[in-house]
């Protein structure tokens, strides 16, 4: 008889064990962009004894849920939101944006909103220089970006695009503020992230305010 209920409750633990599973699945994905946080500053050294206080806290803080989904959900918000402003206050004001932008990016890749391929364009930006900028608002760089974008699905025709309509274009990007101008065209209606590798593209001089 005990026998049997040893095994029941191991099913019944192994069961809410995999029901908490996106909990610990998004607490270490905090851990690791928390301790890579050095590769942007030596001084950033964030322990794991320190991230565990972080993280019970905010369990002991969590609301209390009769429903497993609205617990898991409210443990998750509450454990990356406690996270946050734990780093944020020992960042220097000039990293917050990057850690920020970081957090962002990999929370978005875990629920698949973005596509791996277009974040690694944004970062790397890997580009051919070899082209010549046919429209006087653009640089030789922006446009050897532009070419080199016009080469993939998403933005395949950009480049006709720029050329044909230079007026609406030119506008667009010589804005004091072009990151709140909607794009010339269909253009308007890309995703957030293509619309950052555009604007990468474009005016690299207005990243960090598109990316707020």
């Amino acid at each position: 008889m005990k026998v049997l209920e040893a095994k029941v409750n191991e099913v019944k633990i192994n069961e809410a064990r995999e029901h908490y599973r996106p909990v610990a699945v998004r607490s270490s994905l905090l851990y690791f962009i928390m301790n890579d946080l050095n590769k942007i500053n030596p001084m950033y050294q964030f322990s794991l004894k320190a991230f565990n206080v972080v993280f019970h806290k905010a369990v002991e803080q969590a609301e209390v849920c009769e429903d497993v989904r609205s617990r898991v959900n409210t443990l998750i918000d509450g454990i990356t939101y406690s996270t946050f402003n734990y780093i944020s206050r020992g960042l220097f004001e000039r990293d917050k944006l990057t850690f920020t932008a970081q957090l962002a990016f990999q929370l978005l890749l875990m629920s698949k909103e973005i596509d791996v391929r277009e974040l690694d364009f944004l970062l790397r930006f890997n580009i051919d220089h070899s082209y010549i900028c046919p429209v006087d608002f653009l640089s030789n760089q922006a446009w050897s970006a532009i070419k080199t974008m016009s080469f993939t699905d998403e933005f395949r025709g950009l480049d006709r695009d720029i050329e044909g309509s230079p007026k609406r274009w030119k506008k667009a990007v010589e804005s004091e503020c072009p990151e709140k101008e909607k794009f010339p065209q269909e253009w308007k209606a890309k995703s957030s992230l293509q619309k950052l590798i555009m604007m990468r593209a474009l005016r690299p001089d207005r990243m960090t305010y598109a990316v707020r």
